[in-house]
């Protein structure tokens, strides 16, 4: 009897473990079927209340539906959603609870000040999903909406094209909106806080309504408050004023630069962009100050109108002092000065000014005389100055009234000379021009005869051809022909006329012609002469080379090696030269932090790829370093950042190489994997009892053998269990 109840026993102890293996089987089965489970599916709906306009900030409400569990099985949910592309912001919420049924639904919804709708192309979400409870799954889904004017789910196909209404405006053939024409070029100085006002204007006959104005300012200046993003109205053909305000630093120098706009706008049903470039003199400091200036002569004048020659005359020599500081001992010498010529009359040829204040001017008086032997015309002395090593000079113009000593001297038929024109100066209002803007030339022409006046002169510019364009300069608005009526003996005429500079002109000089035609009462005749001056004027291309934002996925998990990406381009109309990228930031390394690229020509775009290596968990924050020459040989800098965050990979599940794929789940009922489970564990268990049940048997002999061996009799009861 004892017997028999230890093998009860032994039996019951069997149940019991295999009751245990198939309830450690069957809690597995869900965990399995948690990761074989699908993303969730997301509807997006924004709040009709407030719609999606450009610029604007928007509420929204998410939808979720997850059909692979039910609402027991995730207790709460966290979800962070992240703008990209034509959006902009975040927002995060924890503790999300379920909305309850069999099928697992949950919401979010974000109001407005997270998220911001820039009007630029497709709206890109990113939405990490934690769930917690029976199952712990996280989920990175993408969803991209486009909405504009009026809210809704539609869903954007950026390859779709847009087909225009019947009432959109006509197609833009260049910008829409210009610097408005004839504004003055901006000014500031190094160290100076201004306010810059742009004069903005729409060319088009369409209302552009609200437009988002973005600045870029050159290196070196600084916004005075945030101007960075302003907003202006524009409609039909009108000018509105754009202001910034803006400090220049102290160590910019003396030259042109760009502040860069980028307005967005509304036309039509298209949301556009465009560059417009502001061009802007700043003067460094020692242009300020005066220390590189020199002294200067400002002007000259002779006490007659024609001196006739062997007479005497005066002439005063102004000088003024622009280095900025006081200068002493600065000597004044006339040269060309000749027996048979012009000559000093009683004094000597140089004269010393004993000290001259920063900025002041003082004129010299000079007693001349002339020959009897000159001829009429004009005679050409040089004003020369000299303080130390700095030397300067200066031509001045005595008209003079010659005579005739004999018939002999002179050939017969010899009258007088033809008055010539000639160009005394001009200026562009700048050290150089820009490619496609306009610029004010200003020209000042004497006529150098001192006994003649010159009638009806006809003034034409032109741009001189070159050996690769026919000519970059057109007048801008106006002809380029001036007629002037008459010109007296020494007498100067100026004008003024807006040249147009070709968009995609190579940096570099180009020529302009100026030619004249003009009548003068030769000897008692009216003879028509002709004269060319050439002036050159030197042309640059703004700088628009470009760096998009870098792109890199966020979060990134250790152990990985990520790679950033970042276009970039070239829009201007020069190559800019020796492009180089250098990588910096914390939380990270990679194999090269310095990439030489080289020359980018114009048009041109590349993008530059870069693998990093996360060190450590948490933030990993970085820039990239963009440095190049342009046309001109300055130097120039762009850098863009980039940040993420290090998170710890979850490792997954390694399934045994051995075993034999799954079937697939019947709809509707226990998956049959999950019976084939429960019977390979049931049979394994089975096996085990039994050997340890024969095992035990073979022990049990044994030891009745060895007892045999002792004792002649076996007792009843242990033959009954033998048997």
């Amino acid at each position: 009897m004892n017997d028999i109840k230890k093998k009860g026993e032994r039996l019951l102890a069997i149940a019991v473990t295999l009751m245990i293996l198939a309830t450690l089987i069957l809690a597995a089965v869900p965990a399995f079927t948690a990761h074989a489970a699908g993303e969730p599916t997301v509807s997006i709906t924004t709040d009709p209340a407030s719609g999606i306009q450009a610029f604007e900030d928007f509420s929204m409400d998410l939808r979720f539906f997850h059909n692979d569990y039910t609402d027991s099985d995730v207790t709460s949910v966290d979800i962070t959603v992240t703008g990209m592309g034509g959006m902009s912001g975040s927002f995060a919420q924890k503790d999300i609870r379920p909305s309850g049924g069999s099928t697992l639904t949950y919401e979010l919804h974000i109001p407005e000040g997270n998220f911001t709708y820039t009007g630029m192309g497709a709206t890109t979400l990113l939405i990490d999903v934690k769930y917690s409870g029976k199952v712990t799954d996280s989920y990175s889904i993408q969803r991209t909406v486009y909405s504009i004017d009026g809210g809704g789910n539609d869903q954007y196909d950026p390859d779709e094209p847009i087909t225009p209404g019947p009432l959109d405006p006509p197609k833009l053939v260049g910008n829409a909106i210009i610097v408005k024409e004839g504004s003055p070029l901006q000014t500031i100085n190094a160290g100076q806080s201004k306010t810059l006002r742009i004069r903005l204007t729409n060319t088009t006959n369409s209302l552009l309504g609200k437009i988002q104005v973005s600045t870029t300012l050159p290196e070196g200046m600084t916004f005075n408050s945030s101007d960075a993003v302003k907003s202006i109205y524009l409609g039909r053909g009108e000018t509105a004023e754009l202001t910034l305000g803006v400090t220049a630093g102290e160590e910019m120098t003396t030259g042109t630069q760009t502040i860069s706009l980028k307005a967005m706008y509304k036309y039509g049903a298209e949301v556009k962009t465009e560059e417009i470039p502001v061009y802007l003199k700043v003067t460094g400091k020692e242009e300020q100050t005066g220390s590189n200036g020199s002294l200067v002569i400002t002007g000259y004048k002779v006490d007659k109108s024609t001196v006739p020659a062997g007479d005497s005359f005066k002439l005063n020599v102004t000088v003024r002092n622009n280095t900025g500081k006081a200068v002493q001992g600065v000597q004044v010498k006339l040269d060309g000065l000749a027996t048979e010529g012009i000559t000093v009359n009683g004094g000597l040829d140089t004269q010393t000014i004993q000290s001259l204040a920063q900025g002041a001017s003082t004129t010299l008086t000079y007693n001349m005389s002339t020959s009897n032997k000159l001829e009429t015309g004009n005679q050409i002395l040089t004003v020369s100055l000299k303080n130390g090593e700095e030397e300067t000079s200066s031509k001045v113009f005595v008209p003079v009234k010659g005579t005739k000593t004999s018939s002999d001297e002179e050939p017969e038929g010899v009258g007088m000379s033809k008055p010539q024109i000639i160009m005394q100066s001009y200026s562009f209002g700048d050290s150089s021009v820009v490619g496609g803007q306009t610029f004010p030339l200003t020209l000042n022409v004497k006529n150098t005869s001192g006994v003649s006046a010159i009638e009806n002169v006809k003034m034409t510019i032109e741009s001189a051809p070159d050996e690769t364009t026919g000519g970059v300069f057109t007048p801008a608005n106006s002809s380029n022909t001036f007629f002037i009526a008459r010109v007296p003996a020494g007498g100067v005429f100026s004008e003024q006329i807006d040249m147009a500079v070709k968009a995609d002109a190579a940096p570099k000089s180009y020529g302009l012609e100026v030619k004249f035609s003009y009548e003068a009462v030769l000897d008692g005749k009216r003879e028509t002469l002709e004269a060319t001056e050439t002036i050159t004027v030197p042309v640059t291309q703004p700088d628009r080379f470009e760096v998009n934002e870098v792109e890199l996925c966020n979060p990134i998990y250790l152990g990985d090696s990520p790679s950033i990406s970042v276009q970039y381009v070239n829009q201007g109309k020069s190559t800019i030269f020796n492009l180089s990228v250098e990588v910096e930031g914390e939380n990270f390394t990679t194999g090269e932090s310095k990439s030489y690229i080289g020359n980018v020509e114009s048009g041109s775009s590349d993008t530059f790829d870069l693998s990093i290596n996360p060190v450590d968990l948490g933030p990993l924050n970085g820039t990239l370093k963009f440095t190049y020459e342009d046309a001109n040989g300055e130097t120039k800098e762009i850098i863009r950042e980039f940040s993420s965050e290090v998170m710890q990979m979850d490792m997954p599940a390694i399934d045994d190489p051995g075993l034999e794929p799954m079937p697939e789940e019947p709809q509707g009922g226990f998956p049959v994997w999950g019976w084939v489970l429960i019977a390979v564990g049931s049979a394994a268990v089975v096996a085990i009892v039994v050997i340890v049940v024969v095992v035990k048997v073979k022990a049990r002999k044994k030891r009745l053998l060895e007892e045999n061996d002792d004792f002649d009799d076996i007792p009843e009861d242990d033959e009954d269990i033998e048997t």
